[in-house]
């Protein structure tokens, strides 16, 4: 397990971007984030980085998962 995310809802401000997201995602696992501009991409890797919380929601990360 690389990255477990249950019931996860992120926002900025008054902006919710996330709201009820269940996702695990596997040291196998290859992802692609797409969207808009302003849709919350790169906040949501930010969050998964460590820079940002989840208001809500539990995201559980690996033990030898480190962020570049």
């Amino acid at each position: 397990m690389v990255y477990e995310i249950h019931n996860a809802k992120l926002s900025i401000g008054e902006t919710t971007l996330i709201e009820k997201l269940n996702w695990n995602i596997g040291p196998a696992d290859r992802i692609a984030i797409v969207g808009v501009n302003g849709s919350g991409k790169t906040t949501l890797m930010r969050t998964l980085a460590g820079q940002y919380r989840f208001a809500s929601g539990k995201l559980q990360t690996g033990i030898t998962v480190k962020a570049a």
